[in-house]
This record gives structure tokens, C-alpha cells and sequence, in this order.
């Protein structure tokens, strides 16, 4: 079975996004991890300063995503640099519906 993903354009709220995926089957934390660092390399004018390589103006090499599953449909995210503080890193937290699913997209955290 073939997987597609699309997003929709990003909703901002109350310094949250959020933006919707859509996805076929069950996934996994790798492949959300692989959606998440999709995303970024899409829309880099929207990372925070600590994730942007001033040089550039693109996403840092080697920014590392990580994933947990919550439930049996969510996963917690943190996307951070290479060498990274204890607690740094943007948060993301991802929950599948039965249409896709959903990211939302929480401040950085400076650690």
C-alpha cells in the first residue's frame, strides 16, 4: 500500500501551528519523524532562530527529530540541533485522524 502526504497551509494561534498531513495506514515514530523533517526543509522561514543557519538562511545540518508515541494515534516531537542543551529543541506533537493527520507546532524551548 502506497502512502501520500499534503499539507495544508498552517494555522497560527496563540504562537501554535498546526498543520494537517494526509497519511495512509499506521505509523510509526520513524516515519513521523521523517513527516516532521519533511516539513521543515518545506517551510524554513517559519523555524526558530536556534534551528536556522544565519549563513544560509536554511535549516541547520543534521537537526535530529525525535518521537514517542502518547496514545495508541499520538506521538511527542522534539527537533533540535546537533549539539542541543538537556530540554532544548521545538517541540511538535502529532495526532492521527481518521482523515490524516495533525501537527501542532509549539515554541522553542531555549533549555
Amino acid at each position: 500500500m502506497q502512502s501520500r502526504s499534503a499539507t495544508k497551509p498552517a494555522r497560527e494561534a496563540s504562537g501554535l501551528r498546526t498543520t494537517s498531513v494526509v497519511a495512509a495506514g499506521r505509523e510509526s515514530s520513524t516515519t513521523v519523524e521523517r513527516k516532521i523533517l519533511a516539513l521543515i526543509v518545506r517551510s524554513p522561514k517559519r523555524l526558530p532562530a536556534a534551528l536556522i543557519d544565519p549563513s544560509t538562511g536554511l535549516p541547520k545540518n543534521n537537526l535530529q527529530a525525535t518521537c514517542r508515541a502518547g496514545s495508541d494515534r499520538s506521538f511527542t516531537c522534539f527537533v533540535r540541533p546537533p549539539q542541543h542543551r538537556p530540554n532544548e529543541g521545538l517541540r511538535v506533537s502529532y495526532r492521527r485522524g481518521p482523515k490524516g493527520g495533525l501537527f501542532t507546532w509549539y515554541p522553542y524551548q531555549s533549555g
